[in-house]
Order: C-alpha cells, then sequence, then structure tokens
C-alpha cells in the first residue's frame, strides 16, 4: 500500500466512527424526545410513585424484561457491598438492543424495606451524582463512571422509567 492509500482507508475509518457516534446521539435525542416520563429536578425528594412494588429484584428484573424486548436482563448476582443501602441488592447486566452496538450497562437493582428507606437512599445517591430509575420500594442505579456514561444513563433511565411505571432520579 502506498502512503496515499493508507491515509484515505485512515480516513475512511474516521468517518465511519464519526457518522457511527452521531447516529447513536440522533438516536437518543429522538428516544429522548419522544419520551414524556416525570424527570425529577435536580435533587428532589422522591415522591411515593404509581410504580408496582416487588418483593425480589428477580420480580422486577422480569417486569422488565416482559415490558421491554429491546432491554435483554443479564445474570445479576447478590451485591454484598451495597447492604448500607437499607435493602438487598444485586448487580448485572442491562443490554438496550434499540441503540447502535447494542451498549450493555453494568446496574445495580436495590429492593427497600419501604418508600422511606428508598428515600434516604435517593438523597444520598443524588448527592452522589447517581443517576436511578426509582419505584414504590426500589431504585435501578445506571453508572455515572465518567461524563459519557452519564450522558448515556440520563438518556436510559427515562425508557426504562417508563417500562416500569416509574421516576427517574437525577443528581442534585
Amino acid at each position: 500500500m502506498t502512503a496515499t492509500t493508507m491515509r484515505t482507508a485512515g480516513n475512511r475509518r474516521i468517518l465511519l466512527g464519526v457518522a457511527m457516534i452521531l447516529a447513536a446521539v440522533i438516536g437518543f435525542v429522538i428516544i429522548w424526545s419522544l419520551n414524556d416520563n416525570k424527570i425529577q429536578g435536580k435533587g428532589e425528594t422522591i415522591v411515593k410513585s404509581k410504580a408496582n412494588t416487588y418483593k425480589t429484584s428477580g420480580d422486577l428484573l422480569r417486569a422488565l424484561a416482559k415490558a421491554d424486548k429491546t432491554v435483554t436482563v443479564g445474570g445479576f448476582a447478590p451485591d454484598p457491598a451495597a447492604t448500607l443501602s437499607g435493602g438487598k441488592s444485586v448487580t448485572g447486566p442491562l443490554t438496550w438492543s434499540a441503540l447502535p452496538n447494542n451498549p450493555t450497562y453494568m446496574v445495580g437493582v436495590t429492593i427497600f424495606k419501604n418508600n422511606a428507606a428508598l428515600n434516604s437512599w435517593n438523597k444520598l445517591s443524588q448527592g452522589l451524582g447517581g443517576v436511578a430509575v426509582v419505584g414504590d420500594n426500589w431504585a435501578i442505579s445506571l453508572p455515572t463512571d465518567d461524563a459519557d456514561m452519564i450522558d448515556l444513563s440520563k438518556a436510559f433511565a427515562p425508557i426504562l422509567a417508563s417500562d416500569l411505571k416509574a421516576n427517574v432520579s437525577l443528581p442534585e
């Protein structure tokens, strides 16, 4: 290959990458604009939602899988580090096939003893920059590892909230 041919191939790869990113951003904007769920303002305290109450994280994850065929629930495992949350927690992957490249998110699911325990946890989560989908006695914590992941989580949260008739909780 000549230097000119290699530059042209490199430019094509760059253009393809930019096109894929642009398609993902447009998809997020479309989905975000079509979603009319309540998104709680920054730092607001949770109000009791009309979401279902679940006894186990398995019940919640089965309801999500049934409600949205574009979300694939992976293998979840107990999260012993999350005992400070006041509930029982599991962590595992959710894959969203509605977007290019089928992004997978490692999420935490917690079932709380009651709505008051959820509200206490949510206030702490918001203060630490957490993005979550919350119901009466449960929360799905989405990843917030970096600015890009926060943006993706903020786009994915309203979809999950719509599926589960829940609310989105954003950081302060």
